[in-house]
């Protein structure tokens, strides 16, 4: 995690989300190559956990793959854009418990072209319950990473009870 969410960080990112800034991705993406670098000779390749096909095609960009770019630039590794695919469209998670983001996120997630990368570093935007990024572990795995490691923009701090 680069930072906590909220403020303007949270702002930053709502934008480059839903309202088509994608030319913020390679900013937020640059500030997060510095935590990058605590895996720098430890990843193999950078992997960003990805959209939907048809969520793409609506927001115009996968917000993850724009943050990934400057990390694997930064690590000198490949960005493998289609290491892993989202094969069912999962409806969005804002409102959802933890036990509901799993059940959300269980499955939707395949490797696809991981290329032998034993050692992958998965890219996100924001963690909440981390239920994505267990999904995209599960499935780096199942392609035949070793290591899977996670690095996020944001995280958000939740109460017990979430």
């Amino acid at each position: 995690m680069v930072f906590e969410y909220g403020g303007p960080v949270a702002n930053a990112i709502q934008r480059f989300k839903y309202e088509g800034r994608a030319e913020l991705g390679a900013l937020l993406g640059s500030l997060m190559t510095e935590k990058a670098r605590h895996w720098a000779g430890r990843v193999d390749a950078v992997i960003p956990v990805p959209l939907h096909w048809k969520r793409r095609r609506v927001r115009g960009y996968d917000q993850a793959a724009l943050l990934a770019r400057p990390v694997a630039k930064a690590l000198g590794v490949p960005l493998l854009l289609r290491g892993l695919r989202r094969v069912r469209n999962t409806p969005s998670q804002v409102d959802l418990s933890h036990r509901e983001r799993q059940k959300n996120v269980a499955g939707a997630f395949a490797p696809w072209r991981l290329h032998g990368a034993g050692r992958v570093l998965l890219v996100d935007d924001v963690r909440t319950t981390g239920a994505t990024l267990q999904a995209a572990s599960e499935a780096s795995r199942a392609g035949g990473a070793t290591s899977v490691y996670a690095l996020v923009l944001a995280a958000r701090v939740l109460s017990e009870a979430t």
